[in-house]
């Protein structure tokens, strides 16, 4: 079990980074960090939805749509 701030309070599973930021500078994501997701939830809760951390900040509910657009335009897999 995985202990500590990025693990989901009540699944107790970890957030998962993106990995394809690994090794990137701010300067790579550019103006996109509004679109780029940083950490995300491990798996959907039962309204499909996950929460996603996004590079400037911000949080989102992401439905399944959501989720899969996010994936893509990320470069999460």
């Amino acid at each position: 079990e995985v202990e500590g701030a990025f693990v989901h309070p009540q699944t107790h599973e970890a957030y998962l980074p993106n990995a394809s930021l690994s090794g990137k500078s701010m300067a790579d994501v550019g103006a996109n960090a509004s679109r780029t997701v940083v950490f995300y939830e491990a798996s959907a809760g039962g309204d499909g939805g996950r929460a996603v951390l996004f590079l400037d900040g911000h949080v989102e509910q992401a439905n399944a749509a959501r989720w899969d657009e996010l994936k893509r335009t990320s470069g999460v897999p």
